[in-house]
């Protein structure tokens, strides 16, 4: 069963927010369903109001989240990268399938 990653561009913050492992079933009930309907979406366990979301990308995992996860454990430059840069970097490996789902921001 496929994985979703989630990452969301909002107003009120330069950090995108990101939701990694994703089910189809949580990403439809938490975030495309809500979306579509104009509705605030739950990213990480923060609600976000659809008023303030800038883009919002939808990436289908191509590698176990654990597998990335081992191999940047293992970069000698570890301990400098934040938390939210691992995720970022996570959810980006995956392919983006945002138009599989909803209308994708503009680049």
């Amino acid at each position: 069963m496929p994985s979703y990653h989630v990452i969301v561009n909002v107003t009120s913050d330069e950090r995108e927010k990101v939701q990694l492992d994703l089910t189809p079933e949580q990403l439809e009930e938490h975030v495309v369903k809500p979306f579509t309907d104009g509705r605030s979406i739950e990213i990480d366990g923060t609600s976000i109001a659809s008023s303030d979301i800038v883009c919002l990308r939808i990436a289908e995992a191509t590698r176990a989240t654990s597998a990335i996860r081992g191999e940047i454990s293992q970069n000698p430059y570890r301990q400098l990268m934040s938390s939210d840069f691992v995720d970022r970097y996570i959810a980006n490996e995956g392919e983006d399938v945002t138009d599989h789902f909803i209308t994708p921001c503009a680049s």
